[in-house]
C-alpha cells in the first residue's frame, strides 16, 4: 500500500503552525521576524518560543496597570526642599531599599 503523498510529517506540522502564529503576531502585534540566520531554531524549539512570546503579549495586554508608587505600598517621602545634597543621597538609597523590598529595582547610568 503506498503512502499518501498529502500526509504531512510532525515536522511539517509544526512548521505550519509556526508560520500561521508569526503572520497572527505580525498582524496583531506588529512583530517582525527575520528569516535566513545560520542560527535558525528547530521547528520544536521555535514553536515553544513563539507560544512563549504569545503568551507573554496576552498578559501584557489584560494586566491591570498601576504606578510604582502604589506598588509599594504609597511611603511618605520627604519634600527635596527640605533635604540637604547629603541627604538626598542616603533618602534615595533608602527609597531603592525599599523598592527592593518589594521586588522592584531601579537601575541607572548616573552617580
Amino acid at each position: 500500500m503506498e503512502e499518501d503523498k498529502n500526509e504531512q510529517t510532525p515536522e511539517e506540522i509544526i512548521q505550519q503552525e509556526n508560520s500561521t502564529l508569526k503572520l497572527k503576531m505580525m498582524a496583531e502585534q506588529g512583530a517582525k521576524f527575520f528569516e535566513g540566520s545560520e542560527n535558525e531554531l528547530s521547528p520544536v524549539i521555535e514553536n515553544q518560543w513563539l507560544h512563549y512570546i504569545q503568551n507573554f503579549e496576552e498578559l501584557h495586554k489584560n494586566a491591570k496597570k498601576i504606578s510604582v508608587y502604589k506598588f509599594i505600598g504609597e511611603p511618605p517621602f520627604e519634600a527635596e526642599a527640605n533635604l540637604d545634597s547629603g541627604s538626598i543621597t542616603e533618602k534615595l538609597n533608602e527609597l531603592l531599599d525599599y523598592m527592593g523590598e518589594h521586588g522592584v529595582c531601579l537601575d541607572y547610568m548616573d552617580d
